[in-house]
């Protein structure tokens, strides 16, 4: 069967209020959405296969960042499911089965990164919060309060990358971890330090860079962790620490393939564009690019994120060989709202799309 392309336009949601108003007003706006609706689906098969205890979350989230068990708390009163619900399987503890293959490349400020994944998993919100007493955070959303990536008004900009999931433990999921760092960290510096306190509950890299000019790749899993700090890092889906590196999947070539065209990508030149343009386009040779298609196999290129930590503004593009919207979030940070309300996302698959309903085109 031929995949067709199927467009659809992506939400820029703005929350400010206590983190507690964050949540109630986040549940409110998605009462019966497909999103929701697929969620809840998905909650009656999780519930089988791991707890996640209500009290130990709370100690958990009051010891690192008390906000988001608030925003836990009003997610749960503006969906009306209860607060045990809403803790299993939004709060990123324990977790279920995650695979993607993500690169990202950083230097002199400036963080590129490609989410791969397949679509179906994919929520399609662009989320700016203004909370009263933390730090002002755009995200691509996961499980409603994790990010899949973002940066903060302190211009820390960080992602994650899928390593293994193999002998997981007790601890919280990679979107969740993003969104903890993000709100509570200023630097690489912090959010190195941060990621080795964090109960880890799979193998995954975080990568980062911020204004300072500094980058890292924290490298996460219950066994250990290790960090790799510079004035350049590229990362994609396995470990370089040699005492960390029994917990790689047994083929990493792609990955290394895909940081040698990153490594490239920073040689010929570190900036915003070029970046963009780097890790979006596709090639007459698939051996040659960033980006990838296969989205039914769990590997297509649902967006591309250049961070300018200097500037504080996103080039984005949801999906390959798009033109890149670019958001001043040093603006968006101060409370003014774009009037780009929403990004046109493209993606070559058959798959059903139950993340959002099919939005008409903006007038």
């Amino acid at each position: 069967m031929t995949d067709d392309v199927q467009e659809l336009f992506l939400p820029i949601l703005y929350y400010s209020g206590s983190y507690q108003e964050i949540g109630y007003e986040q549940g409110r706006a998605l009462i019966n959405t497909p999103l929701i609706e697929n969620h809840t689906r998905r909650l009656k098969r999780s519930k089988k296969r791991f707890a996640a205890p209500v009290n130990e979350v709370k100690n958990l989230y009051d010891h690192f960042c008390p906000g988001l068990f608030q925003e836990l708390k009003g997610l749960a009163d503006g969906l009306n499911w209860p607060i045990d619900d809403v803790i299993h399987e939004y709060s990123g503890f324990q977790g279920t089965r995650v695979k993607a293959g993500c690169t990202a490349a950083a230097a002199a400020g400036v963080y590129a990164r490609n989410y791969d994944y397949q679509p179906q998993s994919y929520e399609g919100r662009l989320v700016i919060t203004l909370p009263e007493n933390g730090l002002a955070v755009f995200g691509i959303s996961q499980r409603l309060i994790g990010r899949t990536d973002g940066m903060n008004e302190a211009g820390l900009a960080l992602g994650y990358h899928f390593v293994n999931r193999v002998k997981p433990a007790e601890g919280i999921v990679c979107s969740n971890i993003c969104r903890i760092v993000l709100e509570t960290c200023h630097t690489v510096a912090e959010a190195a330090a941060l990621l080795q306190k964090l109960p880890h509950r799979h193998a995954f890299s975080y990568s980062m860079a911020d204004a300072l000019g500094r980058t890292a790749v924290v490298e996460g899993s219950p066994r250990g962790v290790a960090v790799f700090e510079g004035t350049s890092q590229v990362c994609a889906n396995r470990f370089r620490a040699p005492r960390l590196q029994r917990e790689n999947r047994k083929v990493v070539s792609d990955s290394i393939r895909r940081e040698d065209l990153a490594e490239q990508a920073l040689k010929n030149e570190i900036s915003a564009e070029h970046l963009y343009k780097s890790f979006n386009e596709t090639k007459q040779h698939k051996q040659e690019q960033i980006s990838a298609v296969d989205y039914s196999q769990w590997n297509g290129t649902l967006h591309t994120a250049v961070y300018d930590t200097n500037t504080l503004t996103v080039k984005l593009g949801f999906g390959v060989n798009r033109r890149p919207v670019e958001l001043p979030l040093k603006d968006l940070f101060r409370g003014w709202q774009t009037p780009i309300k929403q990004i046109r996302a493209s993606w070559k698959t058959s798959l059903a799309l139950p993340f959002h309903q099919k939005l008409t085109e903006p007038k």
